[in-house]
């Protein structure tokens, strides 16, 4: 029996070193004492970052060149976000693509009056509101779980409000979580340590999700360590916010059309699987005829513009690749190609790259970046090459680093109504 014991204990603790601990890779610190929540976005505040935005301007300075005094102006001031307590602002973000289907958690604390802590709050976008587990004691073993689309672009950053941060007192009273264990699926991602400061925490992991191969996952937070509040047991968080990758696609309605096989030009929106169109092998720098394997649609905003010096323009993502005069790749955000897709090293392009077009190099003379959302389309994966011939200009397909895939999830159950337990309101 004591050996038996002995070999028990052994292997959960080989067990705990087996798991991938995860630090922030990025700390941003929050402020919502009552001057801060005065402050933002006054009238006084405004007319400040004006003045600072004035001298930027014509000093031609960055902010880091700028007094701390000036800092501290600009921190008031946010043009994206209507009120403070907004974590995302009410710009263009990963979610123009998608989202989570549904979200579910083991337990909640119940109401107290007007007050809620259901497990919605954990990702409306507020700082305002949180999530409280409803178990008595300090919640540990308790779950959040994300059921994401099979549509949803892929995520590569998890950012965590942890604590009740809307004061000092309300965060010091309650308990906040000090590890989770984290999951896609069922199987282990990694062990997230977060910091005891009222922030917004970011984690970088490799891109999870399944993005059009039609199977919903998961990703499950669970409790396994706490940081006790001076009052309070209950464990609170008060977001878990996620950022990604694109897929990289071009505008539909005409605005991208491609050159088939029989050098005509179709509407991207009108192609399908098993079609002949014109490819480009940028490895071998081969031109012909090829068939389409795979194709995606999605809905994204916060496209861009390119125009050329001949005249030809492009619609598209961020991050959708281009081929430059001589074969190498480049997008306007190079660091989500290079982290996405089956491609040689994504250089930066700008105003002044030259393109590779039916006929030959052109230079970029204007990026815009267009307002709204939008139907976007792409070619995944060809026969035989990786790029194909869009209003004139050579740009890469969109097939993604492959990644392990997590077993299919299975459906959330409702949340469940915890037990009544004191909090801090």
């Amino acid at each position: 029996m004591r050996l038996l014991t002995i070999l028990v204990a052994v292997g959960y603790l080989t067990f705990g070193l087996s798991q991938k601990v995860l630090k922030p890779t990025n700390l941003e610190l929050l402020d919502f004492s009552p001057e801060k929540v005065k402050a933002f976005n006054s009238e006084e505040s405004l007319k400040k970052c004006e003045a600072v935005w004035k001298k930027m301007e014509q000093d031609n300075l960055e902010f880091d060149q700028l007094s701390q005094q000036d800092k501290d102006a600009l921190s008031n001031c946010d043009e994206m976000r209507s009120s403070i307590w907004s974590l995302e602002g009410e710009g263009c973000s990963w979610y123009c693509g998608g989202g989570y289907d549904s979200l579910w958690a083991s337990s909640e604390l119940a109401s107290q009056g007007k007050s809620d802590y259901k497990v919605e709050n954990i990702h409306d976008g507020s700082a305002k509101k949180a999530w409280v587990e409803g178990k008595k004691g300090y919640g540990i073993g308790e779950k959040i779980s994300f059921r994401f689309k099979d549509e949803s672009p892929r995520v590569t950053s998890i950012q965590i409000v942890n604590g009740y941060v809307k004061s000092k007192s309300a965060y010091q009273n309650n308990s906040r979580v000090k590890k989770f264990k984290v999951w896609v699926d069922d199987k282990v991602l990694g062990i997230f340590e977060l910091e005891d400061k009222i922030s917004k925490q970011s984690f970088k992991v490799e891109p999870l999700g399944r993005f059009g191969k039609k199977a919903h996952w998961t990703l499950t937070f669970e409790i396994m360590e706490v940081y006790k509040g001076t009052k309070w047991d209950d464990v609170v968080v008060t977001e878990i916010y996620f950022d990604g990758l694109d897929v990289h696609c071009l505008a539909g309605d005409g605005y991208s059309k491609v050159m088939t096989a029989k050098k005509e030009w179709v509407n991207i929106e009108d192609l399908k699987i098993g079609d002949q169109i014109l490819s480009l092998n940028t490895l071998t720098g081969e031109v012909g005829k090829d068939k389409i394997l795979e194709l995606a649609s999605v809905k994204h905003c916060g496209l861009i513009k390119i125009v050329t010096k001949s005249g030809l323009e492009i619609r598209c993502t961020k991050d959708h690749p281009f081929v430059d005069a001589d074969g190498e790749w480049m997008s306007f955000d190079p660091e989500k190609s290079n982290a996405s897709y089956i491609l040689s090293k994504v250089n930066q392009l700008t105003i002044g790259s030259i393109l590779k077009t039916s006929k030959g190099p052109d230079e970029i003379i204007a990026i815009e970046e267009l307002p709204g959302q939008t139907q976007t389309y792409t070619i995944v994966k060809l026969k035989k090459g990786n790029a194909f011939n869009v209003n004139g200009v050579w740009v890469g397909t969109e097939e993604l680093i492959p990644r392990q895939a997590p077993s299919a999830a299975k459906g959330l159950p409702t949340a469940m109504q915890g037990p009544k337990l004191k909090i801090e309101n």
